[in-house]
């Protein structure tokens, strides 16, 4: 039976919330605690977006590792811990390291060991080196697969383009790389193991992502009357009528492939179907923030500009080292931030230490 392939998002309903959130601040070194809370039954749940780095590979949410298994480098010669803007720089001109994180650590290549999913205010971002980008795969430089299901098979081919033509052709191939080999089964996406020589490693899209919504594989949005505030129907340009639909009219929560939406709560339902379904994210993801929904801070902000736009209100953030919060009602915030509040409606951005 298909599954999801991300976390639930924020307007879809749940029986239960989550017993805690805990947002770790890394900006402020401080971990910031609230109670449970399911507002207008909205999970609160965190999303992140991470800048772009020319040169290298974006992943979110994922830290490289050293031999010994921790994250700081034991010396520099496997890498650096510092502000990550000079980390970066640092990065860029040692051809030795391999890449560098938000958190401020970079990795030599000797000392390259694995990267893991942990969660949390970290964009990862490795060298792309002489790798090229495809339609349809993720890209994962220097890394090699781990096997997700003991079914799973690895088949070798003459060459690259031998197992991605392989790849392209086989419904049930999962991924392939720059060695030539292939895989049928399933493959962990969210952990892998530093791979021989270098290669790079190609992950299969099942549903491709799109910036702003959260993919769930096998899963169909469910029909509703709209008498509660809900409605649902299918556009008969199937899946490129729904994601117009879904662009252009504000009231659109999802949309599915085969050209269904919905208005309004989301409920969706899981089927043995090859279909993906879109689900909006309930706060707008701005590029080297963290964002979290219906909360805000308990301290008074420093500041309200007085911008028209709110893309105004996040480039000023952004380039401005004293501004480490805003929300979506242009309120600016600065380091000294300890504690947040419940706020049905808000979204709170917290800067990450951007590259």
């Amino acid at each position: 039976m298909a599954q999801h392939v991300k976390a639930w998002s924020p307007l879809l309903r749940r029986s239960a919330p989550p017993p805690m959130l805990i947002v770790l601040a890394f900006g402020l070194f401080a971990l910031i605690t609230f109670a449970p809370s399911s507002v207008a039954e909205r999970d609160i749940i965190p999303k992140l977006a991470c800048l772009d780095v020319p040169g290298y590979e974006t992943i979110p949410e994922i830290y490289h590792f050293f031999p010994e298994g921790g994250i700081y480098p034991a010396n520099t010669e496997m890498g650096l811990k510092g502000i990550t803007a000079d980390v970066r720089a640092a990065c860029d001109a040692n051809p030795s390291c391999l890449g560098f994180n938000t958190y401020g650590t970079s990795v030599n290549k000797d000392y390259f060991y694995r990267l893991s999913y942990n969660g949390g205010m970290n964009c990862q971002y490795i060298k792309t080196g002489s790798s090229k980008v495809y339609s349809g795969y993720t890209r994962r430089p220097y890394v090699s697969w781990i096997s997700a299901d003991d079914d799973t098979t690895f088949v070798d081919t003459e060459s690259p383009e031998a197992a991605k033509r392989a790849c392209d052709q086989n419904s049930a191939c999962t991924a392939w790389n720059t060695a030539g080999q292939y895989a049928v089964g399933a493959v962990d996406t969210q952990n892998f193991e530093a791979s021989s020589g270098g290669t790079t490693l190609y992950l299969k899209q099942v549903c491709p992502e799109k910036f702003g919504y959260t993919s769930y594989h096998g899963y169909q949005i469910k029909g509703a009357s709209g008498d509660t505030g809900v409605g649902s129907g299918k556009l008969p340009g199937g899946a490129t009528a729904a994601a117009d639909f879904c662009r252009y009219d504000y009231r659109c929560t999802a949309y599915s492939t085969d050209g269904s939406y919905a208005v309004g709560g989301v409920d969706l339902v899981e089927v043995d179907a090859n279909i993906c379904t879109y689900v909006k994210d309930s706060c707008a993801p701005m590029r080297g923030f963290y964002v979290v929904n219906d909360v805000t801070l308990n301290e008074e902000p420093a500041s309200r500009p007085d911008y028209k736009c709110f893309t105004e209100v996040y480039e000023a953030c952004l380039n401005d080292p004293e501004c480490a919060f805003f929300n979506n009602i242009r309120n600016i915030w600065g380091n000294n931030a300890q504690s947040l509040k419940i706020a049905p409606g808000m979204c709170l951005y917290q800067k990450l230490d951007n590259p």
